[in-house]
């Protein structure tokens, strides 16, 4: 049955595709995959509740053009809910008071930490301490992690106690949060480093790559696998649907449960597993001193072309994987 739905959104495609698409490519991407795996009637739930969210003018209508076929604008705007929070971080630039409201920086990631070696973590381990909590606070608390932050705004969607703009709030965040957990650089940070031995590589952000070219760093090589940049409308359908099909059947043993903890068990793994390899970890070891990223510099390290093409195909692994948990999540809030 799901291969009948996504091939007939392949049909759909060839007669369809729409203009250009502007900000954060993987992120729309993963929010059209999940679009792809959703129960009509849940489609139309979530894309209904989005039309209540308190920054639609400007983060979403304006976004929109006027030649944008009817049809399809539900879609496009699920795919706008999952990019608009980082839409809003840019807010800080022109609207400080719409950034306050908005921008949660530290929803985005969890800084679990990963050590180069035993004898590194018990050396530095007590003075880190342990892994950050992830029962949620409260939802207004701007310093949660991403697990918090998934799990309390996941609270808010399902109660229809609340306002309904509070709530779509909540589903934008829910539909950005998921894939985020699942980019593994957004899940933990490599301690005992040269430079970064007790501070920490930021999730990769420490971590400098050379070339003009180049990602200026790790977590930047991370973040643009899915899409190096904007991409129209099309592409982004194109590219969801091709995903799907290419790592559907592969990731879906994966699957199990909805539970977040899982998942950061997960990221944390695939991140020791491939991001921090040991040939990675020996570059960096030999050629860093912790030093700042200065993009198109000659300090940095060079990626091989094996990691880059294994980094790749567990990139767009973990964000199919990502868009069947987040379908699955959905449809529990909107059954």
């Amino acid at each position: 049955m799901m291969k009948q739905k996504i091939m007939a959104a392949a049909l759909l495609l060839l007669c369809c595709s729409a203009a250009g698409a502007w900000y954060t490519s993987g992120q729309r991407i993963i929010a059209d995959m999940t679009w792809l795996q959703l129960e009509p009637r849940t489609r139309s739930a979530a894309a209904r509740l989005l039309r209540e969210h308190p920054d639609y003018e400007q983060g979403f209508a304006r976004h929109l053009a006027n030649s944008y076929p009817a049809e399809l604008e539900p879609r496009w705007r699920f795919r706008q809910a999952a990019a608009w929070p980082d839409l809003a971080k840019l807010y800080r630039a022109g609207d400080s008071e719409r950034h306050r409201r908005f921008s949660r920086p530290r929803w985005h990631y969890i800084n679990q930490p990963l050590w180069p070696d035993e004898g590194s973590r018990e050396r530095l381990a007590d003075g880190i301490g342990p892994d950050p909590k992830l029962e949620p606070q409260d939802p207004g608390d701007e310093t949660m992690n991403v697990v918090q932050a998934i799990r309390a705004n996941l609270a808010l969607v399902k109660s229809e106690a609340i306002p309904a703009e509070d709530r779509a709030l909540a589903l934008s965040w829910l539909l950005h949060l998921v894939p985020d957990l699942h980019q593994p650089l957004h899940a933990v940070a490599m301690f005992g480093l040269p430079g970064m031995e007790q501070s920490g590589d930021r999730g990769g952000n420490r971590i400098c790559l050379r070339g003009r070219d180049k990602p200026e760093n790790l977590h930047a090589f991370w973040d643009s696998l899915l899409a190096p940049g904007p991409i129209s409308n099309g592409a982004v359908e194109t590219k969801a649907l091709e995903m799907l099909i290419r790592h559907r059947d592969h990731v879906l043993p994966a699957v199990s449960g909805l539970d977040t903890t899982q998942w950061v068990s997960e990221s944390r793994a695939v991140a020791g597993e491939w991001a921090y390899n040991p040939e990675l970890v020996e570059a960096v070891r030999t050629s860093l001193d912790g030093s700042p990223c200065r993009p198109g510099s000659d300090y940095g390290i060079e990626l091989p072309e094996d990691y880059i093409a294994n980094a790749r195909m567990v990139a767009e692994r973990q964000a199919v994987l990502a868009s069947i948990r987040l379908a699955r999540l959905l449809e529990t809030v909107f059954r």
